[in-house]
């Protein structure tokens, strides 16, 4: 059972839990009323602070990563690249992104792109690693 409010409408032990409190009028032919709809955001806080840690988490692991790395949208377009795949591509993260990855695919490998595209839009496992040759920017 809880310690309850005290008179100043604080938790008697101290806590302080967040809430979205939120009046709406309501009006009668006498007199206006107002309804008051409160709702404890404990959890849907902890759950954005969750999200924005693992976003930091990802984002810190993405753009450090030795590895090249890009997220490419379900029409096979780089959305964003990281430092790592910019020098091994020699392309600027600027000319990546928005650019289809068949752009820098080799001819030959194109297919293999496509094919493993094509299963993930399916809903299909992700395609095992396979190797793949990239057209690199002239110097």
């Amino acid at each position: 059972m809880g310690s309850g409010l005290g008179l100043d409408g604080q938790p008697k032990d101290g806590t302080e839990d967040p809430i979205e409190f939120c009046l709406s009028p309501r009006e009668t032919d006498e007199v206006l009323l107002v309804s008051a709809a409160i709702r404890d955001v404990t959890e849907r806080k902890r759950a954005v602070a969750e999200i924005a840690a693992a976003e930091a988490l990802f984002r810190g692991a993405f753009e450090g990563s030795p590895i090249g790395m890009a997220l490419i949208d379900l029409d096979g377009r780089f959305t964003k690249v990281n430092e790592a795949l910019c020098a091994i591509t020699g392309h600027a993260s600027r000319q990546l992104e928005g650019l289809s990855a068949d752009a820098i695919t080799h001819h030959d490998d194109v297919q293999l792109e496509r094919e493993a595209l094509v299963g993930i839009q399916a809903g299909g496992p992700p395609p095992h690693a396979t190797d793949r040759r990239h057209i690199r920017a002239p110097h």
